[in-house]
């Protein structure tokens, strides 16, 4: 592979927000600052799960960073967050003390707000039927104040 393709070669990580870095993210235009916490496709969550093509592995990875938002919610009616952004493959290492999850990643540098492409919210902050979270709906990066709207 030319030096040029792996230059542009991107990865996507799943980063879990509370409505405070959410407000953050709009304020000063950027996620974190070192050891910024999230989640993404890892040669461990891989091995994890053989079968999975590269989707469901993405798809993995955002219902992992969407569990871990669950703590990070204000309170107990308010909606999971989760912005999904592109950062170069530097910036993403191993977590400190390495969780449960197989995706688990951090983010060694700050993430401008251009490199956020989404965000996945909540359908309503409540459980749905059978104690399960409800789905997540997705966003627009372009999007984010009709997010912040969500939390006010």
């Amino acid at each position: 592979m030319s030096s040029e393709a792996t230059s542009m070669r991107q990865t996507r990580i799943y980063v879990p927000l509370s409505p405070a870095a959410l407000r953050r993210l709009a304020a000063q235009r950027s996620l974190g600052g070192s050891d910024l916490a999230a989640f993404a496709v890892t040669q461990q969550l891989e091995r994890a799960h053989p079968g999975l093509d590269a989707e469901a592995l993405e798809y993995q990875a955002l219902c992992d960073a969407a569990d871990a938002a669950i703590v990070l919610r204000a309170q107990l009616g308010d909606r999971r967050v989760v912005a999904a952004a592109d950062v170069e493959p530097e910036s993403v290492a191993a977590p400190h003390v390495p969780e449960h999850r197989p995706s688990q990643i951090r983010v060694t540098e700050a993430v401008p707000l251009g490199r956020v492409v989404s965000f996945h919210v909540d359908e309503s902050g409540s459980v749905v039927e059978g104690g399960a979270e409800p789905d997540l709906l997705w966003y627009d990066a372009t999007e984010l104040d009709t997010v912040l709207d969500l939390f006010r």
